[in-house]
């Protein structure tokens, strides 16, 4: 799910807005769907969240490459990809700047930590791939 990295990088440096980039309060405006209870959750919310975590998961988006000793998010879809599968374009800047969280938290942190976040990356690709099966 989308939490592994909003548990990872729910929190974000704040950074001077540029012609063209997202400021850090929409951004967290847009986190906002991830920490909402699932009882207070419209419909569309929910169906954006599978659709996200189908996207992240699913291999279009983030690959995890082990190294064994060590570990790396990589994006490999574009933003205009993102966009063309008809999710919001701050997703994907939120997925972004998780992504990049998440890699300074795998080099930062001691090994168990680090098989964690694999395993759970791991975790979602699977349901991922078992949810596409059952389709």
């Amino acid at each position: 799910m989308f939490a592994v990295f909003i548990f990872i990088g729910v929190f974000f440096s704040c950074s001077d807005k540029t012609k063209g980039e997202t400021s850090p309060e929409e951004l967290m405006e847009a986190r906002k769907l991830f920490t909402k209870p699932d009882s207070i959750r419209t419909a569309e919310d929910k169906q954006l969240i599978i659709q996200i975590d189908q996207a992240m998961y699913g291999g279009e988006f983030i690959i995890l490459k082990d190294f064994g000793t060590s570990a790396q998010f990589e994006i490999i879809g574009s933003k205009q990809k993102w966009i063309k599968k008809g999710l919001p374009g701050i997703y994907y800047e939120v997925m972004k700047q998780n992504v990049e969280r998440s890699n300074k938290d795998l080099l930062d942190s001691i090994r168990y930590k680090k098989q964690l976040i694999i395993d759970l990356f791991h975790a979602k690709q699977e349901e991922q791939t078992n949810l596409k099966k059952s389709l």
